[in-house]
């Protein structure tokens, strides 16, 4: 079995006039329709564990019909604070699916579009 990690994590956080602007996190996962029982358990388990108090939303969505099986997607999003604790956390939990044969995955860090023009000092 050969695990393939996608990962590149890059958090922002910028502060513009005193106050902070928050990134959301996304992880986008993609697996072989054949290992979608493995990832299902995985995810099961994972899912289970106690969600930290610092985060504020947390939701999931897969798509079937993916280039060569499934992809799902993770949002997380953080108080401004915890940020890189949160990351940590995404690693830990990603570590799991290692044991899923294909699984493969990527972590962003997303802004708002409010915040992405706050940041060249616009406004909409």
């Amino acid at each position: 079995m050969v695990f393939r990690s996608e990962y590149s994590c890059r958090a922002y956080v910028c502060v513009i006039g005193g106050a902070t602007i928050m990134a959301f996190v996304m992880v986008t996962s993609k697996w072989p329709m054949a290992s979608s029982n493995d990832v299902g358990k995985v995810f099961l388990e994972v899912w289970s564990r106690p969600v930290p108090d610092y985060v504020k939303r947390r939701e999931v969505f897969t798509a079937a019909g993916a280039d060569d099986g499934l992809k799902s997607y993770l949002l997380m999003e953080y108080e401004d604070e915890h940020l890189n604790e949160g990351l940590l956390r995404i690693g830990e939990d990603l570590v799991a699916f290692a044991v899923v044969p294909g699984y493969t995955y990527n972590v962003e860090t997303l802004v708002s579009p409010e915040d992405a023009l706050a940041m060249l000092g616009l406004k909409m």
